[in-house]
């Protein structure tokens, strides 16, 4: 429909004044993010001051249309909006960036017009249709909600997860808007301004997908149009625009992302000003039809459990029992669920606890009955913030009354007497163990106090340390760290790959019937055991986001050799899955993907064979082969019925397959073999060896800049040492690698998930040895891939940039406060925290020489050398930087406050205060001998300075591996 002259001046004239604005603020703070702003103005015009409808006197009204900004580094034209609209003041968003304003460098719900944090790239859509469903099904209200990606993020597997959300639940009061300005943050994004494949894309998940000139106002306001008439789907409007768009000589052009432009750009935009006054656009206002309600936090209180002691009840089933029952108690307590519904337990148990504790408010339950499991679950309702219930699997007694009350931060003592020796303490299954521990133990005169936390954060200290001292200081945790694999994960069917390699005279008839036994190494999930171009997926587990950030890439490199297989078996673990066996839905998302997507029966050889064949002769594309198959085939009474998920079924089941036999022999079909052709290799592990650091004292270096050098060096020293990284390598340094070495550098763009998948599956079989590359704190979004590396024994090395606060002005979504938690967590890591540019290339060469999981900590800003270039370095010892004989503390600091250290030392020195500096260069494995002999000498006071959340850092380490 075509519009005004007069409104396209107006909305013209809109964009433009914030595209101004965007440029001053940024140019003010000297950082900033001006470009991807600008590209996106005319889409923000037209939204906010032609489509949306809200209410500048109450931003947060219920019934008032949502945004969410997803590429949140663009939050300069979002202030700049909000001061067109009247909220903001000129003076407000000039203070972008610096450090006593909320107008932050990525937007938080600090101000009252952010409903949630964004910056760590792909997470906006998913929040935007939590929005949309509470609209559409809960309130049932007319607000829309609108979320403006970034095209390089829709790399995120989750924006695919959000978006076969939105399509499943019909969400068509959810709009997404993707920016395809073309330019990441260090190059051409993978699809740069292919719009038709963003398009086929989101339109083969479900969304009606429109393609527009996103500087084109009339276009926008009719896609918009089209968007409010569409119904029962979701819409995506795929913006074709240009990064930097109005600035002369930087529109398009690469190399700006990030970076503040020369103040005088701002000219030739006020050239083009029609003359329409700011405040002429006014917003619409919202329909009033949102429900009011009160939460009621703090008062919801539920039926009370109702146990006998002794009754055997799983802690996971009691979470259960207590979620109906404060969906009795408060109709907005609402559920989300994985397809584990009928499991619901943790499955990530080697690094949940360290990952909840490490968040800042967080509180973590962990309850050890069915009594108190009811409790905790009451308690998480009516506290505000994140809250993380940790629920167990096995049915075991209830110890606890039903009356028996529960408080955050306050643990229960199960046993004690005055003959106390040792304090021991557990949590869920443990504290069983600690039970019967104490039974054995009084027999021999030992005499023990049990407690149970209830609470791991907030810990009750009180309790802990009363008891602690009435014997003698004596405690024992007893932890459960069991890794169990993820339920939505192929590898639940690991009895037919095992079968298949019985078959082939692999395993023994023996050994593949010790599955799941404790000492065996036929383990319920596998761990690799080769290298494949043939991946065979569950059809539950294609929801996952990961799998379309590998599908993106492996079309991307032309992967030909790779060919997905999806068992389209319709069964979830709880119920049907989201497409059930709607195959030619699979089969044109992966099409869209660009793969050669082939259905087939998947109980038909001829079929597969075929299918086989013809991806063999596909060209320049992987292949995917959608089979269309019955769980449970074969089994009669079982085969596609539902709730056979896990369960072993009944042997006699095996007859009616015996007498399908045709009566050929095992060992008749004899696999192919391989042609040979693989180079011989040897990594060289431990025997690596690159150039010398070339630093002079004082230079002013960045870690992160040295490991760019360091990984330079060792693709000099090894071919078969490769970079991968997430389209951050001029942050990371990487980019080093890939000028020195392009055919061993791998650009994952931004989808670390794949980033970390494909360094693991590069390692197998000794092939090359993978340094992953990325923000530290974007390495979270692989947590469970990461976690997986370990079980799977992987030799990945993890460089994580941009840690902690020192970050600045960025703000709190880029800062990594949480990593090192994550990876000390994991079995048989080593962890690097390099203080300056020597280190950090030693930790770097060192990491080339070590087997398993590594992460290498570096930081943001550029600080003196300290270290002369031959200086020694070696895993799990320290550098005492300071010392002498009259020494009072010793303070330990990594990285960027091992500097705030050595002042703070110079100071408390001019006051008689002599303090030891140690630099632990290692946090796991942590130098206990350094540390402890200058604790010794100081009386015992040891202070860590840390740029991490305090769960799972620095202190936490020398608290837990040195002794008191």
């Amino acid at each position: 429909m075509p519009i005004s002259a007069e409104l396209r001046n107006d909305l013209e004239d809109c964009a433009n004044r914030m595209r101004i604005s965007a440029i001053e603020m940024t140019c003010a703070s000297k950082s900033g993010h001006p470009t991807s702003s600008t590209s996106a103005a005319e889409v923000v015009s037209t939204l906010f001051f032609h489509e949306m409808k809200y209410d500048i006197a109450n931003p947060r009204c219920a019934s008032a249309d949502r945004f969410v900004l997803s590429k949140g580094h663009a939050c300069p034209i979002l202030y700049a909006a909000w001061e067109e609209a009247g909220l903001l003041s000129k003076e407000q968003v000039m203070s972008l960036r610096k450090i006593n304003s909320d107008i932050e460098g990525h937007p938080t719900p600090r101000l009252n017009f952010i409903d949630v944090a964004t910056g760590s790239l792909g997470q906006g859509l998913s929040c935007a249709a939590g929005m949309a469903y509470v609209g559409k099904y809960i309130d049932k209200a007319s607000y829309r909600v609108y979320c403006l990606m970034g095209d390089g993020e829709v790399a995120e597997g989750s924006v695919w997860e959000a978006a076969a959300f939105s399509s499943k639940y019909n969400l068509d009061n959810l709009v997404a808007i993707v920016d395809v300005n073309r330019l990441g943050q260090s190059q051409e994004t993978a699809l740069g301004h292919h719009v038709e494949i963003y398009q086929a894309r989101f339109a083969a998940f479900g969304f009606n997908a429109i393609v527009v000139d996103g500087h084109n106002v009339e276009d926008i306001i009719n896609a918009f149009e089209t968007a409010r008439n569409t119904k029962d789907k979701p819409t995506a409007i795929i913006a074709k625009t240009f990064k930097g768009q109005g600035i002369e000589g930087i529109a398009d052009q690469d190399n700006w992302h990030g970076k503040p432009v020369p103040a005088d750009k701002v000219n030739a935009i006020k050239a083009r000003l029609h003359g329409s006054q700011k405040g002429k656009l006014v917003a619409k206002k919202p329909a009033g039809d949102a429900p009011k309600i009160d939460l009621q936090i703090g008062f919801i209180k539920m039926a009370p459990p109702n146990y006998k002691k002794g009754d055997k009840v799983a802690t996971r089933a009691a979470y259960g029992t207590a979620l109906a029952k404060l969906g009795d108690a408060n109709p907005r307590v609402i559920g989300l669920d994985g397809d584990t519904k009928n499991s619901t337990f943790s499955e990530k148990l080697l690094q949940d606890l360290a990952l909840f504790r490490a968040l800042p408010g967080s509180t973590v339950f962990y309850p050890t009955d069915g009594v108190s499991a009811e409790r905790a679950t009451e308690l998480a309702a009516n506290i505000k913030g994140i809250v993380f219930i940790r629920t167990g699997r096995p049915a075991l007694p209830v110890l606890y009354a039903n009356d028996e009350p529960f408080a955050v931060g306050k643990a229960k003592v199960l046993k004690q007497s005055p003959g106390d020796k040792i304090v021991l303490i557990g949590a869920g299954v443990t504290t069983y163990e600690c039970l019967k521990a104490a039974e054995k133990l009084e027999k021999e005169g030992v005499h023990c106090c049990i407690i149970d936390p209830f609470t791991i954060k907030p810990l009750d200290q009180a309790t802990i340390v009363e008891h602690a001292k009435r014997v003698g200081g004596r405690i024992l945790t007893v932890e459960d760290h069991y890794p169990a694999g993820g339920i939505g994960e192929a590898g639940h069917a690991c009895p037919i790959l095992y079968a298949a390699w019985e078959e082939a005279g692999l395993l023994s008839k023996e050994q593949v019937m010790s599955l799941r036994k404790i000492n065996s190494d036929i383990e319920g999930h596998p761990t690799p055991a080769s290298y494949r171009v043939y991946c065979l997926m569950g059809d539950g587990e294609v929801a996952e986001g990961s799998v379309w950030e590998a599908a993106a890439f492996s079309s991307k490199y032309n992967l030909d050799n790779l060919v997905a297989i999806v068992d389209v078996n319709r069964l979830g673990q709880s119920q049907e899955t989201a497409l059930g066996h709607h195959v030619e839905i699979y089969q044109a998302r992966f099409a869209a993907f660009g793969f050669n997507a082939i259905v087939v029966d998947g109980h038909n050889f001829e079929d597969i064979i075929n299918a086989f064949e013809t991806a063999r002769n596909t060209k320049d594309k992987p292949t995917a082969i959608i089979a269309k198959t019955f769980k449970g085939q074969g089994i009669e009474g079982i085969a596609d019925q539902d709730n056979w998920h896990g369960k072993p079924v009944p042997a006699d089941k095996v007859n009616a397959i015996k007498a399908r036999l045709h009566g050929s022999q095992k060992g008749k079909l004899v696999a192919k073999k391989p042609a040979g052709d693989a180079p011989k290799i040897d990594l060289q592990i431990g025997f690596i060896k690159m150039a010398p650091p070339n630093y002079k004292k004082g230079d002013k270096v960045a870690t992160r800049a040295a490991y760019g050098t360091a990984l330079a060096k060792l693709g000099d020293a090894s071919p078969r040492v490769i970079g991968l990284d997430g389209d951050t390598k001029n942050s990371t340094f990487s980019e080093k690698l890939l000028q020195k070495h392009p055919d061993q550098f791998i650009e994952c763009y931004i989808a670390e998930q794949n980033l970390v998948g494909v360094a693991v599956g590069a390692q197998c079989r000794g092939r090359t040895i993978p340094f992953t590359s990325t923000f530290a704190a974007f390495f979270t979004r692989a947590c469970d891939q990461i976690r997986m590396a370990a079980v799977s024994f992987a030799n990945l090395k993890c460089a994580g940039s941009h840690v902690g606060v020192s970050i600045g002005e960025d703000g709190p979504s880029q800062m990594a406060l949480e990593d090192l938690a994550l990876f000390r967590a994991l079995p048989g890591s080593t962890v690097f925290y390099p203080t300056d540019g020597v280190s950090a290339e030693r930790a770097t060469e060192l990491a080339a020489n070590i087997k398993g999981i590594v992460f290498i900590r570096t930081g943001r800003p550029a600080l003196p050398v300290l270290y002369a270039n031959d200086e020694p370095f070696a895993v799990g010892k320290a550098k005492v930087l300071k010392q002498s004989p009259g020494d009072k503390i010793v303070l330990i600091g990594a990285g960027v406050t091992t500097y705030e250290c050595l002042k703070a030392a110079e100071k408390l020195e001019k006051e008689g205060v002599h303090c030891c500096i140690i630099d632990p260069f290692t946090i796991k494995p942590l130098d206990q001998a350094t540390i402890v002999e200058h604790a010794k000498r100081v009386g015992g006071r040891i202070l860590t300075v840390e740029d991490h959340y305090p769960a799972g850092g620095i202190g936490e380490a020398v608290s837990l591996e040195s002794p008191k």
